[in-house]
């Protein structure tokens, strides 16, 4: 394999791994807003996005949003739940996480969620929503729909278009790269061919005269 070979495939595994993130991150539903959280003062603030009644193709409609892991985190008091979008409210929380249940079938569901927890925490909380039968009660049970994590980091995220146009980079720089430099592995001539037969008979002729 050639250098310039190596270096196109390469590249090309970037910009998919980069479609791949994308693609990943274009089916969340928890993300954390690090521009608007407060770190210093202990209020860090989540968004909901694409979340619906029947979310995921899901037999149960939603009912239940956690978020929990903030005690591994090393959060030390217990979660408040400071502003959620108007199709929420909370219905308790401790050290390590905070549940909101669904207030009616006409609220908002996608938004923000502010939440209080201990100052300067970071790391990698875990997020489920939850859901029950139609018309069935929210005390007979509830059944997970879909579930995930969400880095809580001061340092923002990358935006889908922003991977969008550095995969889209990464493979014109790849198409680009290989008209530029193609392979240039020398191809064999007519020359060289005589000359490796004219070697070869030479050596064998060599060869049947030391048996003789």
């Amino acid at each position: 394999m050639t250098l310039s070979r190596y270096i196109y495939g390469r590249f090309v595994a970037a910009a998919f791994s980069l479609f791949v993130v994308f693609s990943a991150d274009s089916q969340g539903y928890v993300s954390f807003d690090s521009a608007d959280s407060d770190f210093a003062a202990g209020h860090y603030y989540f968004v909901l996005s694409g979340v619906t009644l029947d979310m995921n193709g899901s037999p149960y409609t939603l009912l239940y949003f956690d978020l929990t892991g903030f005690s591994v985190l090393n959060n030390t008091q217990t979660l408040a739940a400071v502003s959620s979008p108007s199709g929420w409210f909370s219905t308790g929380s401790d050290s390590d996480g905070i549940q909101y249940e669904v207030s009616g079938f006409y609220g908002a569901l996608n938004g923000l969620f502010e939440v209080s927890a201990t100052p300067n925490i970071s790391g990698s909380a875990d997020w489920l929503f939850t859901g029950s039968t139609i018309g069935s009660y929210p005390g007979n049970g509830s059944w997970p729909i879909v579930s995930g994590a969400v880095a809580i980091s001061s340092v923002p995220e990358p935006s889908s278009f922003t991977l969008i146009v550095v995969a889209a980079s990464l493979l014109i720089i790849c198409r680009l790269y290989s008209t530029m430099w193609p392979n240039k592995s020398p191809e064999p001539t007519a020359v060289g061919a005589v000359s490796s037969a004219v070697a070869v008979h030479v050596t064998s002729r060599r060869w049947l005269s030391f048996f003789r």
